[in-house]
C-alpha cells in the first residue's frame, strides 16, 4: 500500500491504525500550510490614522494563528 508520508517506524507492514493516524497528521499539516499561504480577506475598517491602519493588516494576519 502506497503512503504519502514518510513513516515514523521502520516496520514495513504498517497496521491500518498507524496508516490513519499518519494520512490525518499530513492532511492537517497541509491545511495549515494552505492556511498561513492564502490571503485573507480584508474588510474595510474605519480607522482614520495611517499609523492605525498599518499596525491593523499585520495584526488580522496573526488572528488564525
Amino acid at each position: 500500500m502506497a503512503r504519502n508520508c514518510l513513516p515514523t517506524s521502520p516496520d514495513p507492514h504498517p497496521t491500518a491504525e498507524e496508516i490513519a493516524v499518519d494520512r490525518k497528521a499530513l492532511l492537517e499539516a497541509e491545511c495549515g500550510f494552505r492556511d498561513l499561504t492564502t490571503v485573507p480577506e480584508l474588510r474595510p475598517v474605519p480607522h482614520r490614522l495611517e499609523h492605525r491602519i498599518r499596525a491593523h493588516v499585520p495584526l488580522r494576519r496573526l488572528t488564525p494563528l
